[in-house]
């Protein structure tokens, strides 16, 4: 695998590479799983769970909360930074990938006014997990129906 070292910080450019490891890393795990998939019969599905650092929904006054702790911690910047640059990556990489097989849901939460997150993490209330399970039945159900 790729090395662990840390890297030293250069300006914004050290985000952007450490973004591109990831998606990189990301992807050789991708292919592993395919590799593994190929070999035991298995089809694989991937789903890029959403996160509160890059989030567009309208926040309740607690997400509020999170998202000034989000704001003001510079280990929080620069990992909303790295969230938005991976994501803005991670689909077209899976696509070369994992044709009809990743499923999106950065955006899932962006219209919904009341409480999804409890906190900085990325963890949801249990509409919100009601949510994205939802999306992963409809995303397995288009499979097993060959609309995927």
């Amino acid at each position: 695998l790729m090395s662990a070292v840390p890297r030293q910080k250069d300006g914004a450019n050290h985000l952007t590479r450490l973004a591109s490891d990831y998606v990189a890393l990301y992807i050789a795990n991708v292919r592993l799983v395919e590799a593994l998939a190929s070999e035991y019969g298995f089809t694989a599905y991937y789903v890029w769970q959403p996160n509160p650092h890059i989030s567009e929904k309208p926040a309740t006054v607690f997400e509020q909360e999170i998202a000034a702790t989000l704001s003001t911690a510079s280990f929080q910047q620069d990992l909303t930074t790295l969230h938005r640059i991976i994501a803005a990556n991670i689909p077209g990489a899976m696509d070369s990938v994992t044709p009809g097989r990743f499923q999106d849901l950065t955006g899932i939460f962006d219209t919904i006014e009341g409480p999804i997150w409890v906190d900085v993490i990325g963890h949801t209330t249990e509409a919100g997990a009601q949510m994205v399970g939802e999306e992963i039945a409809k995303l397995l159900s288009q499979s097993d129906s060959g609309g995927a």
